[in-house]
Order: C-alpha cells, then structure tokens, then sequence
C-alpha cells in the first residue's frame, strides 16, 4: 500500500498560534512603557450633595438645605450621625414636609480642569477666528468621601395659604417664641384659627428616614 500523505495543515496552525501569542505578549510589552506618571492623591476630602433639581440660585439652594450651618455640621459629621439631610423647597413654609436624604460613602474625586485658549486679533481688536486650545491642566482637587442622595419619593402634605393664622402659629413654635406664643393666645388667635384652618392641618408623615 502506498504511504499516507502527511497532513500539512496542523504544524500550520501551530504556528499561527505562536505568532498570535508573540504578537499579543509584544503588545501589551509596548503597553506598558507608555502608561502614564503614577501621582498621588491629595488627603483634602469634600462633602457632595446629589442636588434633586436643576440649581439656578445658589444661596437658594442651600437654604433649601436648612442653612449653610445645617450643611457644615452634615459634612464634618459621621455617617450615621446628625440624622437624615432634609431637604425643604418650600424653606419659608413651617408646615412644609422636607425630603429625606441619606449620606453614604462614597470614593469620588472632585477633578478640577482647566484650559488656557488664545484667540488672534488684529491691531483693531477684530477677532481674526475661533479660539484656539493652548493648555489644558487637570488637577484633584479633593476626594469625595461622603455624598447626600435622594433617592425615596416625597411625602403627600397639605399647603397651607399665605396669610393663614396656621403658619404664623408654626412659626412662632419652630422659633420657640414664649412672648409670641403667650400673645397669641391672648388675643384668640389660636382658637379661632383651629376652626378655620382645620382643612389645612400638614398630612402625617409617611416615610421617617
């Protein structure tokens, strides 16, 4: 009997697996060199607040927060300390019911960036063209240990109309203003508005955390 023909295919298969494999250990050989300066991160941490609405006005914001005092305590405090992060739109409203927010940690980076453009003008001061990208820097400027999020829906309430004897009565028991307190009792305020106001009692709270 004649002898078999060799089979070619297998030592050619082979050795595309070998190129493969040198081609792939080459690579990320190469990879490697170019990887880019390894830099420490700065020991500076922050306090982040997941905003649940589009903030125009700053200041505002924070006082929908309960003070830029209310913030500081929450973001030098525990985790589990100082309670929820309520969150009042309504900050003027004593009878408002907040949003409840919960502080968790987190391992964000607050990035600072920074870019450096020039645009060519003439002797005139005539813009010549677009502005031109010279330098970009971007540095780390904190690291976001802990972060307020508001994630559960908010309560049902009642709004109370401006000028109701209720709010004034709210105010004067947020405040604890005795004076205040003992003048409205005295001048009947606070049994007539029970009466009138009785509609307008804030709903209970649903959710407590």
């Amino acid at each position: 009997m004649p002898p078999k023909p060799k089979d070619e295919t297998k030592p050619k298969v082979k050795a595309k697996q070998k190129a493969k494999a040198k081609a792939k250990h080459g690579s990320a050989h190469d990879n490697s060199e170019e990887m880019a300066e390894r830099k420490s991160l700065t020991e500076r941490t922050a306090f982040s607040i997941e905003y649940p609405g589009i903030v125009n006005n700053t200041d505002k914001a924070i006082l929908t927060l309960g003070g830029s005092d209310r913030v500081s305590r929450h973001a030098t405090s525990g985790i589990d300390e100082r309670g929820p992060v309520q969150l009042r739109f309504r900050y003027n409203d004593p009878t408002s019911h907040p949003i409840n927010g919960q502080k968790v940690a987190t391992d964000n980076l607050l990035v600072k960036v920074t870019k450096r453009t020039r645009r060519l003008k003439s002797a005139t001061g005539q813009v010549l063209g677009p502005e031109e990208l010279v330098d970009e820097d971007v540095e780390v400027v904190a690291v976001i240990d802990k972060t307020a999020r508001f994630r559960k829906l908010a309560d049902f309430q009642f709004v109370v109309p401006k000028g109701d004897p209720l709010t004034q009565i709210a105010k004067t028991l947020t405040k604890v203003d005795i004076d205040e307190a003992k003048r409205l009792c005295d001048s009947g305020v606070l049994d007539s508005s029970l009466d009138a106001s009785a509609g307008y009692i804030p709903a209970p709270f649903l959710d407590s955390t």
